[in-house]
């Protein structure tokens, strides 16, 4: 696909995106094509996730409020007096080059709004739609297919949400994808909220985000209270308004139940329905700790004092090489500050899971 999107690259030499009223224009336009699509986009989301209403609004609401976010950063009056620094005799000290192109692989997995893959699902084409209505062709385009052009990959900034292929460099941004996230459950926990919390992020979005914990480490002195908590919360959860009618068997979520079960036998299924289950594992050195789990699974397993789960979190991240995408922690604020400080995660958080991380693919924090 030699010389692919030549509009593109010829935005990108003259700057046209670096004129911050044009960007407010796009933003603008984008805006209210989202706004008057909204209706059907909620229904397409609903219709082709099977998400519920709420999950289907949340998306809406956090996707707005990004487009909200990102007007807001653009100051018109502060761009033209930084532009004219050097003309006036001062320092231009903040003066930083643009990218110029930016290609971005989505991850369609959890990010309804990334999925822009050329199939026959509502969103997908409704998405195309609103997006290459709306937004100016010269610096905007959707790839039918992964662009294969070596001389525009070299000179654009990939944004690699996949998680695949995680080759370093100056022009790449990855997200962490594949990485796990864990959470742990002290015996100083409150254990009704840390069951909400955990149920409420694992079931969440059919449980693709991959902020959804894919393994939780519970105090054996306090497990046996935490399961019921957390039936307690998916009875709760099952009860919720769906997209209910034409609701499939999750297949996938039984196989890999299965898995667990063939792996270690002394397991037990704590609650299996159509869309979650909670598993409580036995033996810890039958099953891999490292593998992502993509389902809406539950997976619980007792740890004997904090330093355990530490060790065990800790033995198992030597093997992927790298920290966790998150650690959520539910102790009182010692427990809190000890577990953040020694399990080696991307961000950490105590006695609460953000609902808005949930959405959108995986990232690394600015400052670590």
């Amino acid at each position: 696909m030699a010389n692919s999107f030549p509009q593109i690259r010829a935005a990108a030499i003259d700057g046209r995106a670096v004129n911050v009223y044009y960007r407010q224009r796009q933003i603008e336009r984008l805006h209210d094509a989202i706004t008057k699509a909204s209706t059907e986009i909620l229904k397409a989301i609903e219709g082709d996730y099977d998400h519920t209403p709420a999950e289907a609004a949340t998306e809406m609401h956090l996707a707005m409020q990004a487009l909200t976010s990102d007007y807001a950063s653009l100051q018109p009056k502060q761009a033209h007096h930084d532009e004219y620094l050097i003309a006036s005799g001062k320092n231009a000290g903040s003066n930083r080059r643009p990218v110029g192109v930016v290609y971005i692989e989505p991850c369609s997995k959890h990010t309804l709004f990334y999925s822009l893959e050329n199939n026959l699902r509502t969103l997908s084409s409704l998405l195309r739609e609103v997006l290459s209505s709306s937004l100016d062709s010269d610096t905007f385009a959707i790839a039918s297919e992964p662009i294969q052009d070596k001389s525009l990959l070299e000179s654009a900034l990939i944004v690699r949400q996949t998680g695949n292929g995680q080759v370093p460099g100056l022009n790449l941004l990855s997200s962490p994808a594949n990485s796990r996230t864990v959470a742990v459950v002290d015996r100083t926990a409150g254990i009704p909220l840390a069951a909400r919390e955990l149920a409420a992020a694992t079931f969440a979005f059919g449980g693709r985000s991959p902020y959804a914990p894919d393994y939780i480490f519970v105090n054996e002195f306090v497990k046996r209270a935490f399961l019921q908590a957390v039936v307690a919360e998916c009875a709760k959860l099952s009860g919720l308004p769906p997209a209910e009618k034409g609701s499939k068997p999750r297949q996938g979520m039984d196989d890999f139940v299965e898995r667990l079960r063939q792996t270690d036998p002394q397991s037990r299924i704590v609650l299996q329905e159509q869309k979650m289950a909670v598993l409580d594992l036995f033996d810890r050195a039958k099953v891999p700790l490292t593998t992502k789990n993509e389902y809406p699974v539950m997976i619980v397993h007792g740890v004997r004092s904090l330093d355990d789960a530490i060790d065990l979190i800790g033995s198992t991240l030597s093997t992927s090489n790298h920290a966790s995408l998150a650690a959520y922690h539910f102790g009182n604020p010692a427990t809190g500050k000890y577990l953040s400080q020694f399990i080696d995660a991307e961000v950490s958080f105590v006695n609460h899971i953000p609902r808005e991380l949930l959405v959108g693919p995986a990232f690394l924090p600015v400052v670590r």
